[in-house]
């Protein structure tokens, strides 16, 4: 596909600037949007996010250029009614659509889909209220359950419960929050199960799978590591699991992720389902990984189906992610020309040649490393993290390390990294 004289819309909400400096690497013009005159009191800050990236034209506003484009890419699951409102409408568009977004954000419905698609599903229970949750604690058969969100996952992260006394803040919390409608709360609840966290990230094109994955392990939101797997290196469990959803997502031509609890029984249960391209750690791999990426999500807008083309002698990828001690200013990153492309910036922007990140995220950027080992990659992205600086930017790369004992854990329960 040659997108030299094509014209590319992307429309996101601030996480994903360094895809669209990608695609601008190879299409003619890119324009990328950030809404903020949707807020009733707009700030200036998210109109600098994205702003003088190579090759990326910063815009304040949809139209005309949402119509001028060729192809219009919508990564974030939340702008699911976008990606509908644009098919409706004929728009050549690329992202999750109400169709499946639910997956993502109504857990307790996902669960219900997982059981009807035959895949394996953990004791869990919908709840209604912050009365229900705190009686359903009563009972010391839920210690150590866990609390989800369900249709809202902006208040509060999944948290365990091990006893009445852990729930009480929570409780405390939301009743502040929600006032007249804390027992309007939906959630979801269940048991938490002993084994390894670890999961898969792909691409799924009309019920069909499609092929190579990542097989990934995550380091407490600080680091990730993922091998390259065709169809027959995919363990079993995953590979299964990647077939049944694909072939239940009719219609869908876009990236996801699973996240998955193992254990000593092999069988992989899920946990959490990202119905988008999973960032900052996912997306910023693929960035690299894939020599065809601007093609694949633009064919994706366009119909054409394209394989990933991976970057030759690479089999392991890991990245570390740069938290900030505090978020609400402006950070200077310096970083060292001959490693730019492999730091991807996470609300990022450009001033007078230097980088900085816009404030209100935690995570600064993502550093990667690539090699042919599973010791290369982690390597490379440990050593390319110290090379970055700014003021109140902590180095994660230590959680690398962590990495080891998980490869061997993996191995004792079928995961062959």
């Amino acid at each position: 596909m040659d997108l030299s004289k094509k014209k590319v819309f992307i429309w996101d909400l601030g996480l994903q600037g360094e895809l669209a400096k990608t695609i601008a690497e190879k299409a003619g013009t890119v324009w990328y949007y950030v809404p903020t005159e949707m807020e009733l009191y707009p700030t200036p800050l998210k109109s600098f996010i994205g702003k003088n990236l190579e090759g990326v034209e910063r815009v304040s506003t949809l139209f005309p250029y949402i119509t001028q484009a060729d192809a219009v890419i919508v990564p974030e699951s939340q702008l699911a009614g976008i990606v509908s409102l644009l098919r409706h409408f004929k728009l050549p568009v690329a992202g999750p659509s109400l169709d499946y977004s639910w997956l993502e954000s109504e857990r307790w419905k996902a669960r219900l889909a997982q059981d009807d698609m035959g895949l394996p599903v953990q004791n869990s229970e919908a709840l209604q209220g912050i009365d229900a949750l705190s009686q359903f604690f009563d009972s010391p058969a839920h210690a150590n359950w866990l609390v989800k969100g369900n249709g809202y996952r902006g208040l509060f992260d999944t948290f365990p419960i091990r006893s009445k006394k852990d729930l009480e803040p929570v409780v405390n919390f939301l009743t502040y929050k929600l006032g007249p409608f804390k027992n309007t709360l939906p959630f979801m609840v269940e048991e938490k199960l002993d084994g390894l966290e670890t999961g898969y990230d792909t691409i799924s094109w009309d019920k069909e799978q499609v092929w190579p994955s990542l097989l990934s392990l995550a380091a407490k939101d600080e680091c990730y590591l993922a091998k390259v797997c065709t169809e027959q290196e995919m363990p079993t469990g995953y590979r299964l699991m990647h077939e049944l959803l694909s072939k239940n997502l009719d219609g869908y031509r876009f990236f996801y992720s699973v996240e998955t609890i193992t254990g000593k029984d092999q069988v992989p249960y899920i946990i959490d389902l990202t119905i988008r391209i999973g960032s900052p750690s996912p997306l910023s791999i693929y960035l690299e990984l894939y020599e065809n990426f601007a093609e694949i999500i633009c064919g994706m807008a366009l119909g054409e189906k394209i394989a990933p083309k991976v970057r030759s002698g690479v089999k392991y990828a890991a990245s570390v992610n740069l938290s900030l001690r505090q978020d609400e200013n402006f950070t200077n990153i310096e970083i060292p020309e001959e490693i730019r492309r492999y730091v991807k910036l996470v609300r990022g922007c450009k001033h007078q040649k230097e980088y900085y990140t816009c404030p209100e995220w935690e995570v600064a950027a993502t550093v990667l490393g690539f090699g042919s080992t599973m010791e290369e990659a982690l390597k490379e992205a440990k050593a390319r993290s110290k090379e970055l600086h700014g003021k109140g930017l902590v180095d994660n790369s230590g959680s690398l390390d962590d990495y080891y004992d998980d490869i061997k854990k993996a191995k004792e329960i079928g995961i062959n990294f």
